[in-house]
Formats: structure tokens, C-alpha cells, sequence
């Protein structure tokens, strides 16, 4: 078996467990949307995406690992996935499309890998993740506005970022109203924090600044 068609187990209510042979390299849009009893999924490594609605309202799966080879996240993948509570984004992934997680109404920690260059604003839409660790420079690095910064794409819920040791930069208006932020760790590699970067992050109490950082914009902790 190579691959499995779009909606191929859709609405499979009494459905538990899934494990999926090593020889498949694609599986379809919505393959497993709506099994709302499914708690254990088992990916083949060949995949390299998660298509859209793959896992819509698959609300008992607990936890899924996504192959390290996977590329892209889909509009709606793991959409209304209640009982996730951690996800991890893996290294190749390069973009997560809108609604992706929406209404993960549990999830409470999430680990971007380091190719992740777009997240949909909408892709962490109702949820409420506490901690965010981010290894994407791309990410991390790029300016941002008042009306689009990291609490759009991860909510202004999250308490917590820590950062990997390849971030060299945070650009501005990075953590722009991230209202909740209490706690961030940045690496001692970070050379650059930009304009307005922690603007409006009220409950941010302390900060260590790293010895490597030559530039600090101006208004960067204003409020």
C-alpha cells in the first residue's frame, strides 16, 4: 500500500487505534476527520504532509507524533483535536495553514522547528497554549506590525517563549501585546532586539539580555 485516499475513514465513530504501514507515502485530505473515538495514531515516516482536515475533530487523540520528514501542515489538520495537550512541529516543516489547531481547546505547549517560515494567523485560533519554544530564525527575526505580531499567530495567551540557540534576532513588534507573557529565555547567541519588540507586554516582571545583543530599538520594552 502506498497511499490512502481522502476521507477514507471519515466518521469511523467506534474507531480507536490506527497504525499505518512504513510503505505509505501520502495519505488524503480529511483521511481520519470526525473519528471523534480515535485516541492512538501511528504516522509512516515516508509522509511529507499532513494534508488539510486530516484529523478535524478527532477529539480524543491525545498526542500524535508528526513525522520528521513532513513539510507542510494543511488548512484544519488537527482542527477541534480537544485533548491535545503538546505538539511538536518538526524540523522540515516549512508552513501550518490556517485553522490548523483551532479550538485545541487543551493544548498547552507547542515546539516550532526550524524551517517554519508561515503560521497562519487563524492556525492557533481558541487556543491557549502556556508555553511556546520557537527554533525558527525565520520566524523569530522578521518584523512585525500593530496589527500582525506572534500573539496573533500563537494568542496573547501564552505565558511563556524560549527560544533554540540559532536565534540571532527578534524583529520588530515580535512579541507586540503578548499581554499574558511572564517568563522569556533568550539565547546567548541573540545579537539584534528590535523596535517596539515587547511593547504592551504588561506582565513581562524581569529580563536577561545576553551579553551578544549590540542593538536594542527604540520603545523595544515601552508599557
Amino acid at each position: 500500500m502506498k497511499s490512502i485516499g481522502g476521507y477514507a475513514f471519515n466518521h469511523c465513530d467506534n474507531l480507536k487505534t490506527l497504525s499505518m504501514p512504513e510503505s505509505i507515502t501520502s495519505i488524503g485530505n480529511g483521511v481520519l476527520s470526525s473519528c471523534g473515538n480515535i485516541t492512538s495514531v501511528t504516522l509512516p515516516s515516508g509522509i511529507t504532509m499532513i494534508p488539510e482536515a486530516a484529523f478535524w475533530g478527532c477529539s480524543k487523540l491525545a498526542s500524535i507524533t508528526i513525522p520528521a520528514g513532513v513539510t507542510s501542515i494543511g488548512a484544519s489538520a488537527f482542527r477541534e483535536c480537544k485533548a491535545l495537550t503538546e505538539i511538536v512541529i518538526p524540523g522540515n516543516v516549512v508552513s501550518i495553514g490556517t485553522f490548523a489547531f483551532n479550538s485545541c481547546n487543551n493544548l498547552s505547549t507547542i515546539t516550532v522547528g526550524e524551517k517554519v517560515e508561515t503560521i497562519a494567523n487563524n492556525a492557533f485560533l481558541n487556543c491557549a497554549p502556556k508555553k511556546v519554544t520557537i527554533n525558527s530564525n525565520s520566524l523569530v527575526s522578521k518584523n512585525y506590525s500593530t496589527s500582525s505580531s506572534l500573539a496573533d499567530l500563537f494568542t496573547d495567551k501564552v505565558e511563556s517563549y524560549a527560544f533554540g540557540s540559532n536565534i540571532t534576532k527578534i524583529g520588530d513588534y515580535a512579541f507586540y501585546k503578548c499581554l499574558q507573557l511572564r517568563e522569556i529565555t533568550i539565547p546567548s547567541g541573540l545579537t539584534y532586539i528590535g523596535v517596539n519588540s515587547f511593547n504592551y507586554c504588561n506582565y513581562l516582571s524581569s529580563i536577561v539580555i545576553p551579553s551578544s545583543v549590540t542593538y536594542l530599538g527604540q520603545s523595544a520594552f515601552d508599557g
